[in-house]
């Protein structure tokens, strides 16, 4: 009788170990899961703010390329301006010194003609 109840006694123990192991290895599983979890939340989070952070950069690129290009244009369309302001200039001139030739060529005429009379 003693020995039954010693190895009912045990049994019951066994049976105690093994139900705390079992509870031991689910805790540890679930914690594993939830580190697991945070781990890839933050590997997301850490990839958005890399990925936001590209499209900024390549943004601020674009806008500082963007400004380049119309300051290029304008400068081009300033020395275009000047250019032809000046062959223009150039233009009065030259026809100014040819009309101030053909008047001195047109006296120089007359007063031969005056002096031939």
């Amino acid at each position: 009788r003693r020995r039954l109840l010693a190895a009912r006694r045990r049994a019951a123990h066994q049976r105690w170990l093994r139900a705390r192991r079992l509870a031991a290895a689910r805790r540890a599983s679930r914690a594993r899961a939830l580190a697991a979890r945070r781990r890839r939340a933050a590997y997301l989070r850490a990839r958005a703010r890399a990925a936001a952070a590209l499209r900024r950069r390549r943004l601020l690129a674009a806008r500082r390329r963007a400004a380049h290009q119309r300051w290029l244009r304008a400068r081009r369309l300033a020395a275009a301006r000047r250019a032809s302001r000046a062959r223009a200039l150039a233009a009065r001139r030259r026809r100014a010194a040819y009309l101030r030739a053909r008047a001195r060529a047109a006296a120089a005429l007359r007063r031969r003609r005056l002096l031939a009379a």
